[in-house]
């Protein structure tokens, strides 16, 4: 099968489009022929060995966290998809199994849902890292255990996982805000933001202030370092703080966290979870099948232009999702 590999980690030369052999399904595994490969920030700091701590990386080293396609082939065990069934995964790449920048994966069953047919394939990509993440540090009860009528701040609102965050906030019932640049206002606002924000602006905490007089109950910081000074003295009382996981701006974890419980608040670190993918993707599915929720705007490169589409995530700022289009519709 075709395959964008890397030899050694490094910058975005290093990949390149080779011929590998095509993996086949053992207990509880699926095949899927992928269509679209998302793209995520993970990506390039994987191909750099930022992320190779979390598991043993073996080279030619195969990217990619998020995928959608067709089942092809089914391993013993599996009996809630037939090949033909079209579906969006995250893989099993965080415990180092080969990635989704290829024509074939191999993914753990429980990681799959069903595409709604309503749903086309390239969205469906760019949806499950970006989507659970979000899902996961508003919702989980250990994460921000968000309830209607709350008032959350979004960090980062136009990114992909900021504009699901933004959507499923809105979704929930809460009342949100969203930090962007000047140029997505607009953006944040239509998915639902009724407080949007130029984080480069002078004078954007009064007007969250302001919007928020007795101060945050959520913050969901999704871009991380320190775009968002004093944020802690955003929440009131009780309040929280889930900050995502960038692995390369992620400050000192251990004292945020313990100066956040001498002001009666709370900082959580969050890193996506995988153990409920498929489920957890199968309501969102539902979501995006019913218009309740739509996917962010999505940036497609085929295959050949790999490279150029990891200097467009490394340098940060981009509205929506980028897929790699691997086999298409």
């Amino acid at each position: 099968m075709r395959a964008i590999v890397i030899e050694r980690f490094g910058g975005p030369g290093e990949l390149r489009l080779d011929e590998v052999p095509t993996p086949a399904p053992d207990e509880g595994q699926v095949l899927v022929r992928v269509a679209y490969a998302g793209i995520n920030p993970a990506d390039w700091k994987d191909r750099e060995g930022l992320v190779a701590g979390f598991y043993r990386p073996s080279f030619p080293h195969i990217l990619g966290f998020d995928a959608a396609g067709t089942v092809a082939e089914v391993g013993p065990g599996v009996d809630d998809f037939t090949p033909g069934d079209r579906v969006f995964t995250t893989s099993d790449h965080g415990d180092g199994v080969a990635g989704s920048y290829a024509e074939y994966l191999l993914v753990s069953a429980p990681r799959l849902a069903k595409v709604p047919p309503q749903v086309d394939l390239a969205s469906a990509a760019a949806t499950p890292v970006a989507a659970l993440t979000a899902w996961q540090a508003l919702l989980a009860s250990e994460r921000g255990d968000l309830q209607a009528g709350q008032r959350v701040l979004i960090h980062g609102g136009s990114g992909g996982v900021g504009s699901f965050a933004v959507q499923f906030a809105a979704h929930r019932g809460a009342r949100v805000a969203a930090t962007c640049s000047a140029a997505n206002l607009d953006y944040v606002a239509e998915l639902g933001a009724e407080c949007a924000l130029d984080y480069r602006a002078a004078g954007y905490r009064d007007e969250l202030y302001a919007w928020a007089p007795e101060g945050l109950d959520l913050i969901v910081d999704a871009v991380g370092g320190d775009t968002l000074p004093g944020r802690l003295e955003l929440l009131r009382p009780g309040g929280r703080l889930v900050s995502i996981a960038t692995l390369v701006a992620d400050g000192d974890i251990a004292a945020e966290t313990a100066e956040a419980e001498t002001m009666g608040v709370r900082k959580i670190f969050a890193i996506m979870d995988s153990r409920e993918a498929g489920r957890e993707l199968a309501q969102i599915g539902e979501l995006l099948a019913a218009g309740a929720v739509r996917p962010p705007p999505i940036e497609v490169y085929p295959m050949a232009e790999v490279r150029a589409a990891h200097e467009r995530i490394q340098g940060g700022h981009v509205r929506g999702k980028l897929v790699l289009e691997i086999a298409g519709e």
